[in-house]
């Protein structure tokens, strides 16, 4: 229910309250006139009679008072109809919000907001709280791999550069291409050179290209 339709309600009941309260009006009349003694064929003297009687009085009070308190008894309900549909719809809204933002969290979406209805919106709270527990665990769980991940491309370079020196610790040229290439491609570099100082001559110091791989 809209305030349109409240209105369009209002009115309705409103008006057939003002039909009952005349249908009455009329019906005390006819019946006055029939009861009293000195009923009149004119119906100017019937109602000169009616106006006089106790009779008019209590019905004029229930025809003033039958569409007065129609009307506010049918704006007072039709209020209450209205503010239980607005909550319904606010509260069906805020489900939706709701359920779309835990769907996020599900899909470990944890930059989505939820905007609490109120100092009291404890379940709202509850589920920003959840989303910043998730989304710390969730940084904290990636820094953890990436820590790891760390430690075993070391480990594991250690251990091919320590073998590639075992096994040709006699030969320095097949040595230094040997690590140069397999470093070069460790750290995915675009080239790389291995050069060694030449320091025989101790007037002439230079570093001596050993080996080059692009």
């Amino acid at each position: 229910m809209d305030e349109k339709q409240r209105k369009e309600v209002i009115l309705k009941y409103s008006v057939v309250a003002a039909i009952i309260s005349l249908i009455i009006f009329v019906a005390a009349f006819f019946i006055n006139s029939i009861s009293v003694e000195t009923a009149s064929d004119t119906f100017s003297e019937n109602i000169g009679y009616f106006i006089h009687s106790s009779l008019f009085w209590i019905v004029l009070i229930l025809v003033i008072l039958i569409p007065l308190v129609t009307y506010i008894a049918a704006f007072r309900l039709t209020g209450q109809l209205l503010d239980i549909h607005r909550s319904l719809d606010s509260t069906k809204d805020r489900m939706q919000h709701i359920s779309k933002f835990t769907q996020d969290l599900i899909q470990e979406n944890y930059s989505v907001e939820l905007p609490l209805t109120g100092e009291s919106d404890t379940l709202g709270k509850s589920l920003i709280d959840l989303r910043d527990t998730l989304r710390f665990n969730k940084e904290d769980e990636n820094k953890r791999r990436e820590d790891e991940s760390r430690r075993n491309w070391h480990a594991e370079g250690m251990a091919h550069f320590g073998e590639l020196l075992r096994n040709n610790v006699n030969d320095l040229e097949k040595l230094s291409f040997l690590v140069i290439k397999d470093l070069t491609k460790y750290i995915e570099a675009v080239q790389g050179g291995f050069y060694m100082l030449d320091d025989s001559d101790p007037n002439n110091k230079f570093f001596k290209l050993m080996a080059f791989v692009a």
